[in-house]
């Protein structure tokens, strides 16, 4: 996750991969939620202005969370969560045996990400 306070500060950024991408800030939004974000060339421009990087920078950066505790970093950050769903889960060859041999405690690590859905907390 990054939390840019003035997203208006990197739109002169054209450097990175996907420009058209900067567009889709509101000119009046205070904060940009970015969850993942490829070769980490927009964290970059974020980092540099003043913006705090927590969360998936890239795959050497990789950050593992658990559906409960995505929900607890929202809530954290003033967000009210909507909606949640795993999206591309990966079982592996073992990973159907090992969930139920756990009693479904690691059920969370089938989803390599969530779509996640939040808005400000009222």
């Amino acid at each position: 996750m990054r939390i840019l306070p003035e997203p208006a500060s990197v739109r002169h950024y054209y450097g990175h991969k996907r420009p058209e991408m900067l567009r889709f800030i509101p000119g009046n939004a205070r904060r940009v939620l970015e969850l993942g974000c490829g070769a980490g060339v927009f964290s970059a421009a974020v980092k540099k202005s003043r913006g705090e990087d927590i969360g998936i920078f890239d795959r050497t950066h990789l950050r593992f969370f658990t559906r409960s505790s995505i929900v607890r970093m929202f809530e954290d950050a003033g967000y009210s969560m909507q909606r949640i769903k795993g999206i591309n889960p990966f079982l592996g060859p073992f990973g159907a045996l090992f969930i139920v041999l756990s009693g479904g405690h690691f059920a969370d690590g089938v989803f390599l990400q969530y779509a996640c859905v939040a808005s400000p907390a009222a």
